[in-house]
């Protein structure tokens, strides 16, 4: 699903891009890769959230997230990226949405390590999907 982002947002993607050294998803898709784990999760320029899995048949093919794991990758790009104008990506909590009794309506979990810290790592919560909130 494609979803025109703000300039700001693509010139911050952008400059995330331009810090490292990109992979070739990255350079294929116009995409910053925001997490990996047993495969690459990425957010294009232009809104979409790509997929690369790196066990199986399809090993290195991109392809559209599903909705749930859209969610789930645009809470860990608002998080890691601190872009605000990626709430463009982020559906409007309806009136009747209730906040999340798995995560107490964080959105998040604690989960594993995380490995550039060494403290208890973050996840976007597997109740919400890091919405913070259910319908």
């Amino acid at each position: 699903m494609r979803r025109g982002l703000p300039e700001e947002v693509v010139a911050g993607l952008r400059a995330v891009r331009d810090a490292r050294e990109l992979d070739e998803v990255e350079c294929g898709h116009d995409a910053v890769l925001v997490t990996a784990f047993l495969s690459g999760w990425y957010l294009t320029l232009d809104g979409r959230v790509l997929t690369v899995s790196f066990f199986g048949e399809d090993v290195g093919v991109p392809v559209e997230a599903s909705p749930v794991q859209r969610r789930r990758v645009v809470a860990i790009a608002r998080r890691r990226f601190e872009l605000p104008g990626l709430d463009v990506l982020w559906p409007v909590r309806g009136d009747g949405a209730s906040d999340c009794v798995v995560c107490d309506g964080s959105g998040w979990q604690v989960g594993g390590t995380d490995v550039g810290s060494g403290e208890p790592g973050e996840m976007p919560c597997r109740g919400c999907h890091g919405l913070g909130w259910t319908d």
